[in-house]
Formats: structure tokens, sequence, C-alpha cells
């Protein structure tokens, strides 16, 4: 059951704009072991499948029965939500640092690394919305979009709502996860979800067995890359959503869910 929840809070980090669901994998304690089981699945078949079962229904509730609610939350009530979920992501902070002994040629490459790729990110293009349509050629792209999650999913620090946003698919992949119950969209979200879930599957393959890897070659240097992309990643949510005026109740309520958040990734990542 422990599994399942954690699926759900890394799946509520994949809506929300800006949370890399890696990144709260990382702070729940789980991000290396679910890397480890997906580029080595084929070892002991049974157990990675039963494990990575776990952690995929997680995710699949939280995005299915919760994805309209994130976003009307968002809408309505953006201060406390992100502060949530910010909350979350600093919680796991402490056990990181824990894992890492700091050391100053890889921390200087681990700066590198992190400033080539937030150049790239911050370059990537604009927000816009695709509309979509029944051809070969969307098939093809929603497989290519499926990898771009993919890989979002697995690399900390980048937001595969960000990225789905800036490619215009956000709002179709949410929309499909979100009616995938309703009958009258069947048809509709079937031609989505195969060649996005095939995408998908081929992409967590091949990046988990680079990744892993990295992390057996360079340990020290991939943590201290997620250590860094963590507090990256909370500087820029805070400076974002800090910067949007509130009512003095608003300031309560969301930091008070900011604590609650630490406090729940500390909890649930012990268990």
């Amino acid at each position: 059951m422990n599994l399942i929840i954690k699926g759900f809070i890394i799946g509520l980090g994949k809506i929300i704009p800006g949370v890399s669901g890696s990144m709260l994998a990382i702070s729940l304690g789980i991000y290396e072991e679910i890397i480890e089981k997906i580029s080595s699945i084929t070892k002991n078949f049974r157990k990675n499948i039963e494990y990575l079962a776990k952690i995929s229904i997680g995710i699949m509730l939280a995005i299915i029965l919760t994805s309209k609610i994130i976003v009307k939350c968002l809408n309505h009530y953006y201060f406390p939500t992100m502060l949530l979920f910010i909350g979350l992501i600093t919680g796991g902070i402490p056990n990181q640092l824990k894992k890492t002994k700091l050391k100053i040629g890889k921390t200087i490459i681990s700066i590198i690394i992190i400033i080539l790729a937030l150049i790239i990110m911050k370059n990537i293009g604009t927000i816009h919305n695709h509309q979509l349509n029944y051809s070969l050629i969307e098939f093809i792209k929603l497989i290519g979009i499926g990898i771009v999650d993919a890989i979002s999913s697995i690399i900390p620090g980048i937001s595969g709502t960000a990225l789905l946003m800036t490619l215009g698919y956000y709002n179709i992949i949410l929309e499909m996860f979100s009616s995938i119950l309703q009958i009258n969209k069947i048809l509709n979200n079937t031609f989505i979800i195969i060649p996005f879930a095939v995408g998908f599957t081929i992409g967590i393959i091949l990046i988990s067995k680079i990744i892993n890897k990295l992390i057996k070659k360079n340990k020290e240097t991939m943590y201290s890359i997620a250590n860094i992309l963590m507090i990256i990643t909370i500087t820029q949510l805070l400076k974002r959503v800090l910067v949007i005026p509130q009512s003095t109740i608003t300031y309560i309520i969301g930091f008070l869910l900011f604590f609650i958040g630490i406090l729940l990734s500390s909890k649930i990542k012990s268990e």
C-alpha cells in the first residue's frame, strides 16, 4: 500500500506545471530503486513487475482521479496548492544530502551539466496548444510525445508537464487521462493512448538503463546533480509562487500546507 501511495504522489507531481515526478520520487526515497528495477526488469521478473505495478497503479490513479481536481485547485487556489508540492520536494533534501559526499571536482562538473541543461530548457520554446488530427503522422508524433514524457519522468528536475505544454500536448494528454473512463470517448482516447504508451514504454526502458549505469559509475556526481536540481527547482517554484500577492489567510494556509508537505514526504519515505 505504501508503494501505491508513493506512486500516487509522483502521479500528482506529473500534473503540476514545473514539478518533476522524478524529483518527488527522489524525495520519497524510491528513485534509485525504480530505475534499477526498470533497467533490469528481466532479472527477478516477478518481483520487479510487482514493485513497478504498485508504483504505476498509484501514478495512474492520481492522474485519472485527480487531474481535473488539480487543474481546478491550480486555477482557484494556486498559492496553497503549489506550496504543498514544494513542501513535498523539500522534505527529501536532508536525506539526499546525507547520501552525497561533496567533492570540489564532482560538484563543479555537476554545476556545469546543470547550467547547460537549464540553458537548453530555457530555449525550448513557448507554450501553445496543438490541435489533434487523426492521421498517421499524428500517431507517430504521439509516440514521440510518449518518449519525451518518459525522459522527463526519469531525469530529475525536468517537468514533463512543462515540456508537454511547450510542445502543445498537455491539454490533449490531460483530457485523455481525465476522460479515460467515459465510454463515448473510447475511440478518441484509444488513438492517443496506444502510441503514447508505446513511446513512453520505449523511453522508460532505454533512459532507465542509461541512468542506472550512470548511477552505478558516478553515484556521488548523480546525487550531487539531483541535490542541486532539487534546490534550483524549489527556488524557482518559490520565486514564481511568492511573487503573487495573497491575503493573510491564504499565506497562512499556504505555508501550513508547505510544512505538511515536508512532514508527509519525510513520513512516507521512512515507512
